[in-house]
């Protein structure tokens, strides 16, 4: 496909939002993601409805243009006077004024924020192989060599910066880029409002937002973004089932209520492993969807996803389960993973598995697994292939350890949880050298163009044993569109003949 094509933007025009026209005006649709910029009173705010992608942005004196976007965008956030898009492999810097753009190449590593960028280089972050730290990099445009200036640890320690030959507004920057980053299961700095400090504290239901230390607010779910705005503070919000809400928020005015935590959102702790997970609970359903995670240092969090809401407004039971090895803890329940991988964890799963039948009224549970999650749900099912109650689906996952390991980007997640004494655990750990033609209880879904786990390993695993492939064709590993999730959600419900 055509690079320019493939990233086709169009200008649609100015338009009247005025998305913060009053404290009480909230702007609620499909929103992935907003910014504001530091510099000037800029913001955009980044929607997406059926694959289709749509930018607004506010520019004082002019008020508001908006674009189509026909690529799937990650991030979006401001350098300077330009949006930077992030995408799958590739960042976009977007003038909203002139409405031009250039597109650069990403190293190997998946980019969580651009920090700075000029004609020669760009330094960024990223998370590391284990998703345990953040690394903050510099990637030189015409030596194409990529430089490492330091990590920051998921849980709260960094290492010294090394300065290279940085100067003092890359340095300024980058220091700034840390201060602003949040940790895992601590506080996050948002910025000064009137000299009043601004701090949001992460819950496991719910996000305190602090001014000067003091709880003004309780958002009833995860905060996606914050910033500040015209002296206000703007929030993107969202729990598990309740759509992103952005909404603005007067710290010297009258305390706007945010609603009370959803009474069918359950944060709790498995008795006998001591793992956690959330469980949202439909009315006297006998059918649980059970989710797993990828990474396997991924986390699932209070914030929304329409195929747990959907499947909920069906009237089924969700469970999301952050397994051992899963990051947001603490260091040892997310490393105790490494090298134990395939093994640890599936006896745990196994384990909650059948605490959980043994302790509800669940008829059917259907284990459902994404990336590495997928490759969990596949080893499961040989687990449990005589127990008529549980089925186990992947969706983007692997089959094959030593094919990844071989030819996929994500090689040193094989590295860091598979290889360890892999010969003499290959018989339990890699599917592909294990017997699969006596399984009836697993199915697979799958994108065509799948980067991290090719789609050819998962056609000659279900040819071989005769097991369902569903192919999304569109559906790629990072990014899921808003049709991918409708399109998983309707063969999910046609796993169990539910006909919508």
């Amino acid at each position: 496909m055509n690079r320019e094509y493939r990233h086709k933007i169009s200008f649609l025009g100015t338009s009247k939002y005025y998305l913060f026209s009053s404290p009480e005006n909230n702007f609620e649709n499909e929103i992935v993601d907003f910014s504001c910029s530091k510099n000037a009173n800029l913001y955009c705010v980044l929607m997406e409805k059926n694959s289709l992608y749509h930018l607004i942005v506010f520019i004082d004196g002019i008020g508001y243009k908006d674009w189509n976007i026909y690529f799937p965008v990650s991030d979006i956030h401001w350098i300077n006077l330009n949006i930077c898009l992030i995408l799958e492999d590739s960042f976009i810097l977007f003038n909203p004024l002139n409405s031009s753009y250039t597109i650069n190449n990403l190293p190997l590593f998946h980019i969580y924020k651009i920090i700075y960028i000029n004609s020669k280089i760009f330094i960024y972050s990223t998370f590391s192989e284990m998703n345990s730290e953040c690394s903050v990099r510099m990637y030189n445009f015409y030596t194409k060599k990529d430089f490492l200036i330091c990590k920051i640890s998921s849980y709260g320690l960094t290492s010294d910066i090394q300065f290279l030959s940085l100067t003092d507004e890359q340095i300024k920057a980058i220091k700034k880029f840390i201060a602003f980053l949040p940790t895992y299961g601590k506080c996050h700095y948002v910025g000064l409002i009137n000299n009043q400090k601004i701090v949001l504290e992460y819950k496991r239901l719910n996000t305190q937002i602090l001014v000067n230390g003091i709880t003004k607010w309780t958002v009833p779910g995860f905060i996606h973004a914050a910033d500040i705005f015209k002296n206000c503070l703007v929030v993107l919000w969202s729990h598990l089932i309740k759509e992103p809400e952005l909404r603005l928020l007067k710290i010297n005015s009258k305390v706007y209520e945010f609603p009370k935590n959803s009474l069918v959102i359950a944060y709790r702790v498995d008795s006998e492993t001591s793992q956690f997970f959330y469980f949202i609970e439909a009315c006297r359903s006998s059918v649980t969807f059970l989710f797993l995670h990828g990474g396997p240092t991924g986390q699932f969090i209070n914030q929304y996803s329409s195929i747990y809401a959907h499947l909920h407004k069906k009237n089924f039971n969700v469970l999301l389960l952050n397994y051992m090895g899963s990051s947001g803890y603490t260091s040892n329940y997310q490393k105790s993973l490494v090298g134990n991988g395939g093994r640890l964890d599936i006896e745990l799963i196994k384990k909650f598995i059948k605490n959980y039948l043994r302790n509800n009224k669940s008829k059917q549970i259907i284990v459902v697994g994404e990336s590495y999650g997928g490759y969990l749900s596949v080893l499961l099912a040989k687990k449990f292939k005589n127990e008529q109650r549980i089925s186990f689906i992947s969706i983007s996952g692997f089959v094959d350890v030593r094919y990844q390991y071989l030819f996929s980007p994500a090689r040193n997640v094989v590295q860091s949880y598979l290889l360890n004494d892999y010969e003499n655990n290959k018989f339990n750990i890699d599917p592909a050298q294990m017997e699969y033609k006596d399984i009836s209880n697993l199915s697979f879904i799958h994108g065509e163009n799948d980067a991290y786990c090719s789609i050819n390993q998962i056609k000659n695993f279900c040819r071989k044993n005769n097991f369902k492939l569903s192919i999304i064709k569109d559906l790629n590993h990072v990014l899921m569109t808003s049709n991918n999730k409708k399109s998983i959600t309707h063969l999910l419900l046609k796993e169990i003949n539910y006909n919508e």
